[in-house]
């Protein structure tokens, strides 16, 4: 069997701030697309993953979520 210490803490240290700074300019950047097509929305919150980064969307007042996923392609 291997030793238990294998799974001490990894050495790659992570900028907290860094990363937080990242998700807040990329929520800004998906605002600012979907308003060039015409869509309002809100970034509510954002979640981190090991493989992905998930953001929660708000769409303002009116606004169809088909409008949003019809986007997609776009």
């Amino acid at each position: 069997m291997p030793p238990l210490d294998l799974l001490s803490n990894s050495e790659v240290r992570v900028n907290k701030n860094e990363v937080m700074r990242e998700m807040h300019e990329k929520a800004d950047i998906i605002v600012n697309t979907l308003s060039s097509f015409g869509v309002e929305v809100k970034i509510k919150d954002a979640f981190r993953g090991p493989a992905i980064t998930r953001y929660e969307a708000q769409p303002g007042v009116g606004v169809k979520v088909k409008k949003i996923t019809s986007l997609a392609d776009d």
